[in-house]
């Protein structure tokens, strides 16, 4: 579990986000009860599939952007689950981001991410969220492997020419391309908007 504070417009904001790997699968009707209660508090709760995720900095990216939109009254969509979701996946339509991202009825593997304007809410909202998933605290989730790098270079387009364009004297792994290339597409969003 990793722990931010976000300043948004004068705003503080405290941000969680941790890998986590849950014992049974992912049981949507009950978890999503639960973050509707939890959003009525002022917790907001965003579930990524882990395999979509492109380390700890693009999630907490997306969520500076959605925080951003949200603050300014920007947003596309209505709520900041769904937009911190719309950055996460880089695109502008939900339908196309659930699809990308979110993640399914039975899944194992999850990226928790939470935000609230009190720290220990929200640290509160992840434990429990934690113990009703029946769920074991993971980061290494939010890490990106061989098998994850070429999951996103697909999610996200990303092409072996790009790769090769983007790369610094040939210092840097793929990991850190791949999440260079993925941040990019979260900060371009805006430009779309």
């Amino acid at each position: 579990m990793l722990t931010f504070t976000l300043r948004v417009e004068g705003q503080i904001f405290h941000v969680i986000i941790g890998g986590v790997k849950l014992l049974k699968g992912l049981s949507l009707d009950e978890v999503l009860k639960e973050i509707a209660k939890l959003e009525e508090r002022g917790i907001f709760v965003t579930l990524v599939r882990s395999l979509c995720v492109a380390g700890w900095r693009h999630l907490l990216l997306s969520s500076r952007r959605a925080l951003y939109s949200y603050v300014n009254k920007r947003m596309i969509s209505r709520k900041l689950t769904i937009e911190l979701l719309l950055y996460a996946s880089g695109t502008r339509q939900i339908e196309r981001a659930l699809k990308m991202i979110a993640p399914k009825e039975g899944e194992k593997e999850i990226a928790l991410i939470i935000i609230g304007k009190k720290g220990h809410d929200v640290k509160d909202a992840f434990c429990h969220l934690l113990e009703l998933m029946k769920g074991v605290e993971d980061d290494n989730l939010l890490s990106i492997d061989e098998r994850k790098a070429s999951h996103l270079s697909k999610l996200f387009s990303i092409s072996a020419a790009e790769l090769q364009a983007s790369r610094i004297k040939g210092t840097e792994s793929l990991s850190e391309l791949i999440e260079k290339l993925v941040l990019s597409r979260v900060a371009l969003l805006d430009l779309y908007k």
